[in-house]
Order: C-alpha cells, then structure tokens, then sequence
C-alpha cells in the first residue's frame, strides 16, 4: 500500500507555468534624454553674468575705483529668469524626453544671488554720492540767496578755500577766474558772468523768500577720477518759476590731500542752467521785467551820452564826476593800479582834442538786479568802461561796474526818463584783454600788466593767490 503524502501533487503544466514566471527577463537598455538647450542657454548666460559681477568687483576692489556697469545690464538676470522659467516649464511637459532641470535651477539661483548682490552694491554707492552732491547744490542757492556771490562761485571751482580769507579770495577769483575775453562787445569774465547769470539775480531779488526743491538725479557716473551727478531742482520765487539742472562733480582726493571728496558745481562752460523753455514768470515777476526794460534803456542812453565826454558841459563833468564810488573797494592789480585810478578820477575831462579816449557799454543779454524801497525802484545795471591812449589803438585799461539807477515805483515801467542815475559803483579794472596779449607778444610772458616794452618780471605773489592778469 502506498504512502500518503501530507503535500499535494503539482500539475505538469502547473509547474511548467510556474518556472516560466520565476525565469529571469533580459534587462532593458537605458532611455536617451537630450539636454534642453534653451536650459544650457539660461546657466551659461548666468555663468556670464556672475563672472561679470565677480570680476567688475575685484578689478574696482583693487584699483580702488567703483564697478558701475551700464542700466541695460540689469535686464540680465531678468533674462536668465525668463530663459530659465520656459526651460524648466518645456522639460516639465516633454514627459521625460529632455532634461536639464538642473541647469535651469542654478541658472536662476545665479542669477538672483548676483543681481541682489550688485544691486545693493549700486544702491548703496548711489546713496553715498547722492546726499553730497544734493548738499553742495543746497549750499551753492543758499550762498546765493544769501548775497555771498564770491562764496557761492568758489563751490563752482576746484580750488581749496579753507581758511582763506575775504580779501585773498577776491584776489584769487579776479586773477584766476575773472578775466575778460575782450573784443568789441568787452565779454566778462567767468566770475562777471556768473553773476550776471538769471537764475543767479532771480534768486538775489527774492533772497531767503526764494524756494530751490531737489526734484532727483538725471545722470551719474563715475568718470575723469571721480563721480558726476546731474540734479534736476525747481525754483520758484515771487518773480518766476523754473526748472534747472545742477551739475556737480565730485573728485576723489589725490596723494596727499585729506580724506573725503572734494564736491563743485559745475558751472564754466554752462552746464548749470536753466532749463530751456521752463521758466514761467508771476503777475510781479511781469511788472519788474517791464521796469528792468525801461532802467536798462534808461542806461543805454546814458551810457553813449557820457561817452562823447568832449560834448559834456563843465558842470555836468563836475557832476557826473561825483556819481563814481567805490574806489576804497576796487579790485585791481598792484602794479598798475595808481594809473588805473588816475584815468578814473580823470573819466569825464575832456580829452584835449585826441578824440574819444573813454567808453562805456551795458552788458547786454542779462537783466538788472532789481530792489524795492520807500516807492522806490533800485536798478543795478552792470556796465563796462574802457580807457584808450590812443582813440585809434587798442584799449589800455578795462574797468567793470555797475549803473545805479531808480525811479518812483509807480512810475518805473512807464518810460526810461521815470529813471535817474543815482550812482557809478566801481568793481574790477586791469589790463585790457588785447593790449595784455600785446604785451606778452613784445615782453614775453612775464611782461608786467601796464608796462610797456619789455619790463622786469613781476614780483612774486603768495600761492594760490594771483594778482591781476595770470
């Protein structure tokens, strides 16, 4: 008799259909993704753009200048996000047939890493000049609405006048600064100009009453060994309102001068001004344009009448003799100055039959300082007067002033005769502009101002201090 067996008997087939089921399949081979290309575009372009940010800031680290790159190159790291974001947003929808994931993750950690990193670094360098510069414009309208032309106008050279004191600054402004370019129309110097300059008398007529309001930066820039930086202010006074850029310059200190920047206002070849079309004038600001009209055609013609000094009766000359002041404040140089004053005290005698030696101009192009007082209208009109030794030569000496006239304030827009001359206010005199390049022709380049031929060389003057012509 058989055994039993307590495990049942397998099928043939059973057992076939299991050892089928346990035999081992041959291994698939690995599925090909291309790499995104739009992915390789996005981590190489940030690749470019860290080197930049990276490379730009060691370089200025090292030569101690800032690393400020060009706006455009903002748009960068917004490019590589874009180009990133459609990179990873095509890998994610080619169900597995690309990949570069990676690629487009550091391409937009890059990206926003150094672009938070520079922008700070440009922010926080814009900030830094912007306050100074900001400050230096504050304090050059502050000067002039305070009547302190020669301190305003120094900010607007680059030239060290700590401790210096009023008499060397006005020496050093006349010699360095002010030196007329001659020729028929007797153009000012850069000083005269400046103070004839509107925004300059529309500023002194309204004084502290005069509001200047930063509007922002147009432009800055580091260039030339320091930085520039374009303001936009607008002005607005009881005469007029305007809009004006305020260009400065801040340079970094050279060898061997104190810590900080030296700040300027940028101003000898015009670049603070006005902006054009902008200036709108108020209902007072029209009446005192139609009273500076009338004083300066009342200057005009006073200035061609005194001119023809041979016409003049002996009591006008006596009189208009005794308009003349300010000979105790009179800038001139040493050399030539007992001369200058002797032709001056000389201005309305006659001429003995040698022909006009004497003439005077009014600046042209420019307004009058205007003033109110008691019903009265004060008018400075700056005016230029040249000396001859000869009526068919050159001019010897030239002397800056202003006319001072004024009229019954109701009356002062009327007509030009509404005006007298009160007074002839003497500012500057040295040698004319043509008889110096003369000079220097003839005696070389260290002909003395006034002297003749080929005299001795001038003597020696403190530094930074320059009498008379340089």
């Amino acid at each position: 008799m058989a055994e039993t067996t307590d495990h049942p008997q397998t099928p043939p087939d059973a057992i076939m259909s299991q050892e089928g089921f346990d035999a081992p399949t041959p291994a698939s081979s690995a599925t090909y993704q291309p790499l995104s290309l739009l992915a390789m575009a996005g981590f190489g372009l940030s690749v470019v753009y860290a080197l930049a940010v990276l490379v730009g800031g060691a370089v200025s680290l090292a030569g101690h200048i800032p690393w400020l790159m060009p706006y455009w190159t903002f748009l960068i790291p917004i490019a590589v996000l874009v180009v990133c974001w459609a990179a990873r947003t095509r890998i994610v929808n080619s169900e597995g047939t690309l990949s570069g994931l990676a690629f487009t993750t550091w391409g937009s950690r890059l990206a926003i890493l150094f672009s938070i990193t520079y922008a700070a670094y440009y922010i926080a360098t814009f900030l830094a000049v912007r306050g100074p510069a900001i400050d230096i414009a504050d304090d050059f309208f502050q000067k002039i609405k305070n009547g302190q032309l020669e301190q305003a106008f120094i900010l607007s050279q680059d030239t060290n006048s700590k401790n210096m004191s009023t008499e060397a600054m006005r020496d050093q402004i006349q010699g360095r600064f002010n030196q007329p370019m001659g020729g028929v129309s007797a153009a000012p110097g850069t000083y005269s100009r400046f103070c004839q300059e509107r925004f300059v008398r529309f500023l002194q007529m309204d004084g502290e009453q005069a509001n200047t309001v930063p509007k922002g930066v147009s432009v800055w820039e580091y260039t030339k060994g320091g930085y520039h930086v374009s303001l936009s202010y607008h002005v607005a006074t009881s005469l007029v309102e305007f809009d004006m850029k305020v260009e400065t310059f801040g340079r970094d200190p050279k060898p061997g001068e104190g810590k900080g920047r030296q700040w300027t206002i940028l101003f000898t070849r015009g670049e603070t001004s006005i902006v054009p079309d902008t200036l709108k004038e108020t209902p007072r600001g029209a009446e005192f344009a139609r009273r500076s009209q009338k004083a300066q055609l009342k200057a005009q013609e006073w200035a061609a009448k005194v001119s023809d000094v041979d016409a003049l009766q002996p009591a006008e000359r006596e009189s208009l003799s005794k308009l003349i002041r300010g000979y105790d404040t009179l800038w001139t140089g040493k050399e030539q100055r007992e001369d200058i004053m002797g032709r001056i005290r000389k201005t309305f005698q006659p001429s003995g039959g040698k022909g006009p030696l004497f003439n005077m101009l009014t600046q042209s192009g420019g307004i009058p300082l205007l003033r109110e007082s008691d019903g009265r209208t004060t008018a400075w009109v700056d005016v230029t007067m040249r000396y001859y030794d000869d009526p068919n030569m050159m001019p010897r000496y030239l002397v800056e002033g202003e006319l001072v006239l004024s009229a019954e304030t109701s009356a002062a827009a009327e007509s030009a005769a509404a005006w007298r001359v009160d007074a002839l206010e003497l500012l500057s005199a040295r040698t004319a502009p043509e008889m110096r390049r003369m000079q220097q022709r003839l005696g070389g380049p260290n002909a003395e101002e006034g002297g003749p031929g080929r005299p001795p060389n001038p003597p020696p003057v403190p530094s930074g201090v320059r009498q008379g012509q340089p």
